[in-house]
């Protein structure tokens, strides 16, 4: 379970990259616009590690820290099937949330990306609190991006409210 918390906390602090990165208010260099990638690349390594742990249900993590205490092989197994018993539930929705996440970073990516593009193109509108670009195609693929940040925002509530039913 030490194992569990860990990855769920450093997830966690890495989580204000996120938010941070999809505020470009204070963007007033191309260079700004890396360090909010940086911060967005850097969660993205740690969802895909949990999101390899939780398909696993952490059982390299799991084996290893029950054989460094040195317990006995049926101890082994009945903590391994009582922890399986307990995460297989929450599981599918533990992923599903891992993946939007996934999607969030990728869009989030993809934005800064047209931000870096067309650099000096845009002014951020602090009224509206989005850019306003100069030419209507980067509009456009800039709010595909948008757009596909809330649909993953959406499907990351929705496994959230699923995920605390199974949870309780």
């Amino acid at each position: 379970m030490q194992s569990v918390q860990t990855d769920m906390t450093d997830l966690t602090k890495a989580q204000e990259a996120i938010i941070t990165a999809s505020d470009y208010s204070q963007v007033k260099a191309a260079t700004d616009i890396d360090t909010l990638s940086k911060g967005v690349k850097n969660y993205q390594k740690l969802n895909a590690k949990l999101m390899a742990k939780v398909q696993s249900g952490w059982s390299t993590e799991l084996n290893t820290n029950l054989d460094k205490e040195g317990v006995t092989q049926v101890i082994k197994s009945q903590t391994i099937q009582g922890f399986n018993n307990q995460m297989n539930p929450q599981k599918p929705h533990l992923i599903k949330i891992r993946e939007a996440d996934a999607l969030i970073c990728s869009a989030l990516l993809k934005q800064h990306q047209i931000l870096k593009n067309d650099f000096g193109k845009w002014e951020w509108n602090s009224s509206t609190g989005t850019p306003d670009f100069k030419d209507n195609t980067t509009v456009e693929l800039y709010n595909e991006q948008a757009v596909k940040i809330q649909e993953a925002a959406a499907m990351q509530v929705k496994a959230q409210q699923q995920f605390f039913q199974v949870s309780r």
